[in-house]
């Protein structure tokens, strides 16, 4: 039957900066729960009862990047990798597969302002087709880890 609050703050802020997000009240056996979001940054949280405090537990954000791969032009093959959470300045990577099963490096670059990086490739041979896999970097710093799409795309070039 206590009260129970959970206090956070960003994981790239000061010590100094927790706020209060939410409150609850315990159940009989003790228990509580807090269910907050998180947006572009990993957080650091820890709860309050009874002039009580626990010790702050850090909680990532984990890169789950969006790859769409098109080809609208012939010899051209079109790659956006679109971050989520999208943060801005985070690098981003786009792989085609080999025949071997291996992956190949076919652009980099960072995220925009977008969230987003767009990777052009021309002269590839026409009616090939390709797959393709995208790979956010993360920033530790701000509590984001990083990670792989979660599916890869493939596209026949025109």
């Amino acid at each position: 039957g206590a009260e129970v609050e959970l206090w956070g703050r960003t994981v790239d802020s000061d010590d100094d900066a927790y706020e209060k997000i939410d409150d609850t009240t315990a159940g009989s056996n003790g228990a509580f729960m807090f269910k907050p979001s998180l947006s572009t940054d990993g957080m650091y949280f820890k709860v309050m009862s009874n002039d009580l405090m626990s010790d702050p537990v850090r909680v990532y954000v984990k890169q789950d990047p969006e790859l769409a791969a098109s080809s609208t032009s012939r010899g051209v093959v079109r790659l956006v990798v679109t971050g989520d959470p999208k943060v801005r300045g985070l690098g981003a990577r786009v792989f085609r597969q080999n025949a071997n099963g291996t992956w190949t490096l076919v652009g980099s670059g960072l995220l925009n302002a977008d969230g987003t990086f767009t990777k052009v490739l021309s002269d590839q041979p026409s009616g090939r087709s390709y797959t393709y896999r995208s790979y956010v970097v993360g920033d530790a710093e701000r509590g984001v880890l990083t990670n792989w799409s979660s599916y890869t795309r493939t596209v026949r070039v025109k």
